[in-house]
């Protein structure tokens, strides 16, 4: 355990950094390029892909990311582990190629994304080869992270090389998928550092699929959520309007997976505390986890209901006006599905209780689908993005009461209403600059930082312990150097 969970949050912050800017940078030249109706085929293509992706997936990630952490320091028992999961991941993925095959010959409105589809269905055999869980389970976060940056520097060049005008949407859906799993072959290779595949051992594949069915019905409920919105619209709507709530989602996810980026380091660490029977040090960081999620996600959802116009003008253009409203209304998921992720997935899985996590996300499923059939015809983007926002709320407040006695609440009090009073200063601060800035870049450029550093100077005068937690790091670092 000698890699800190702070350098692990920094690294796997740096790469959701690029895995930011990296849409900040394509997303307003693809937008503007494919326009909403191009935008919207891509997206549709891809969440229809996604469905078989989850299939061939099943719950493959988060189990294996728990039981190797168990045994990470057994490099014989880690090999015949990583084996039994690979072999059982292809043969799913070989039955969602079929199930996708009978898919595009028998449904007759996916004929004329058929070519896009294929195109994106590739990701299933990348997924399986790049075992990304094995780089998780050994907190190895500095490959992963510098093989990222890699790829998404060649993808930027090719996207600009190769998508010139709106006819090269199957160029987009190439470049987004190298992007995306392009270097997983890369993944299998350096593996061999830490997994001897050919070492000969009788495999126990049984053992393994009823957890991970179990887990499997946990991503395929969370993951078909997040698509649904998409495919309905698709189906109810028009290409247009595919693309109109692309561009609201696509920003508000990008702030998520910021937020929630430290997240991604607990479920190794959480695991392995759980397995060695560290109960204290699970409980501190958790509680700590549970307070810096409110101190980022509070003002982050406040700044960008706020700069919601601006934002959608700058990154999209005004021909995506549309899904401005759609994003306000999507904006408090910020905070939704950051503490969902943190109670769910970082806190249930590592102490077995994935089947409470599946059971509320089904719930919020459920809702959202059925809200979402309701309300598009009628209000089109705007239904979608209500489902998802009620649905995202019922999550959130189940998980939380089941994790009751896991987390401190009452010690939470405090600096929920500290961040929410800083955070109501910050957007009026923002609020009165939007009356006299009217340059969307200024207005952005300036909003950021004078809004971070009034969230800050509120919080250090209400004496908030996250503010001089910070404080006190920066100075140590200071005097250290």
């Amino acid at each position: 355990m000698s890699k800190s969970i702070k350098k692990n949050a920094v690294l796997i912050s740096i790469r959701r950094l690029m895995q930011l800017i990296f849409p900040l940078i394509t997303f307003p030249y693809s937008s503007r390029i494919l326009m909403p109706e191009g935008l919207g085929k891509i997206q549709f293509a891809a969440a229809v892909a996604t469905y078989f992706s989850l299939l061939a997936n099943l719950g493959f990630t988060n189990y294996a990311i728990r039981e190797a952490a168990k045994i990470r320091d057994d490099k014989k028992a880690l090999s015949k582990f990583a084996k039994e999961i690979f072999i059982l991941n292809m043969i799913s993925a070989f039955i969602a190629y079929i199930l996708l095959a009978i898919a595009l010959m028998s449904i007759p409105k996916l004929q004329d994304y058929k070519s896009l589809i294929i195109i994106y269905s590739a990701m299933i055999l990348f997924n399986v080869i790049g075992i990304d869980w094995l780089f998780y389970a050994i907190e190895e976060f500095s490959f992963i992270t510098i093989r990222s940056l890699v790829f998404q520097i060649i993808s930027l060049i090719l996207l600009f090389t190769l998508v010139k005008t709106k006819d090269d949407y199957l160029e987009y859906a190439a470049i987004a998928v190298f992007a995306n799993v392009g270097s997983n072959f890369f993944n299998f290779l350096y593996s061999r550092k830490f997994i001897n595949w050919l070492f000969k051992v009788k495999l126990s594949l049984k053992k393994h699929i009823k957890p991970v069915m179990i887990l499997f019905g946990l991503v395929l409920v969370t993951q078909v959520s997040r698509i649904i919105d998409t495919t309905v619209i698709g189906f109810l709507s028009t290409n247009d309007n595919v693309g109109y709530y692309a561009a609201a989602i696509k920003i508000v996810r990008i702030v998520i997976n910021l937020v929630s980026a430290m997240l991604t380091v607990l479920l190794p660490r959480l695991t392995y505390y759980i397995k060695h029977n560290k109960q204290q040090e699970f409980t501190n960081v958790i509680t700590t986890s549970c307070k810096y999620l409110l101190f980022f996600s509070i003002p982050a959802c406040v700044g960008l209901f706020l700069l919601c116009k601006p934002i959608i003008l700058l990154f999209s253009g005004s021909q995506y006006l549309p899904a401005i409203n759609a994003m306000k209304i999507l904006s408090p998921t910020i905070i939704f599905t950051s503490i969902t992720s943190l109670i769910g997935i970082q806190l249930f899985i590592p102490l077995g209780k994935e089947t409470l996590t599946l059971k509320t996300v089904l719930v919020g499923s459920i809702l959202n689908f059925t809200l979402t059939v309701l309300l598009v015809p009628h209000l089109a983007v705007n239904g979608a993005t209500i489902a998802t926002l009620f649905s995202e709320f019922l999550v959130a407040s189940i998980e939380m009461y089941l994790a009751r006695k896991y987390i401190p609440y009452k010690k939470l009090i405090k600096l929920l209403l500290q961040s929410c009073i800083a955070s109501a200063i910050m957007g009026y601060i923002i609020f009165e600059l939007a009356k006299y800035i009217s340059n969307i870049i200024i207005l952005i450029c300036c909003s950021i930082p004078v809004g971070m550093v009034v969230y800050g100077v509120v919080l250090f005068c209400l004496k908030n312990e996250i503010v001089f937690d910070l404080l006190q790091k920066v100075q140590s670092k200071i005097y250290k150097n």
